[in-house]
């Protein structure tokens, strides 16, 4: 990219990802231990390098030195979600706000289940799933998971505004947002076609932002080794 994302102006986020991984039933996994513990690896759906149903495979992969075979190419989750039930793969990671959705026949008939959550904090929904922060035994791999699949989750669905915006302007704009994602109407409209409502403010996302930045150069280094393909 020919610019600095930095310089934009955050409004904020209406709903922030919340990525897990699910297996369908054949794979013989249907928790961690188990995972860990197959001789085979996993084959994760995922679109391409970039997109976080590849990148989160990728990072899991590493982080928590899991048996894991990306598997690309495909052109959306509704793809993936075909594969894994015709038995071309294992499972995939991805949203949960749009997996619980899309796969919601796998889940109520025991043919999926949902194994790790790559997030940073437990999902009302998944009490008992693990999540991928409290598996990881290092520091290096908290910040690998952080740095490559969480904060970006968090963030990837922002609202922006043109650099160099006045303050004022900004903040009415900032209000202007937030407000909106809490006018009861609005919420109305959500919960009749299933959209999930899970904000952060333009300064929440800017600090996401700026942390992203001040990586160092061997963590840039860790995850652009892991995040492209050879």
């Amino acid at each position: 990219i020919d610019f600095d994302v930095r310089e934009l102006e955050y409004l904020g986020v209406p709903v922030q990802d919340s990525t897990v991984c699910a297996l369908r039933k054949e794979s013989g996994v249907t928790n961690m231990d188990q995972w860990f513990a197959s001789k085979t690896p996993m084959k994760l759906g995922g679109l391409s390098p970039g997109n976080s149903t590849s990148d989160v495979a990728r990072i899991i992969k590493t982080a928590l030195e899991l048996p894991v075979q990306v598997v690309e190419g495909y052109k959306g989750t509704a793809e993936i979600r075909l594969a894994a039930d015709a038995g071309e793969l294992n499972g995939s990671c991805w949203a949960w706000e749009s997996m619980k959705v899309n796969w919601a026949q796998g889940f109520q008939s025991g043919d999926v289940n949902v194994v790790l959550q790559v997030t940073a904090k437990k999902i009302p929904d998944l009490p008992n799933v693990p999540l991928a922060l409290d598996i990881a035994k290092t520091d290096e791999a908290r910040q690998l998971l952080r740095a490559g699949a969480i904060d970006p989750a968090a963030i990837v669905r922002v609202y922006v505004t043109t650099p160099r915006t006045p303050k004022d302007r900004l903040e009415i704009l900032r209000r202007a947002f937030m407000n909106t994602l809490k006018d009861p109407e609005f919420v109305a409209e959500t919960k009749k076609t299933n959209l999930e409502i899970n904000p952060l403010n333009g300064e929440e996302v800017k600090k996401i932002v700026d942390s992203l930045f001040k990586l160092n150069p061997a963590m840039l280094s860790k995850l652009s080794n892991i995040l492209t393909t050879k």
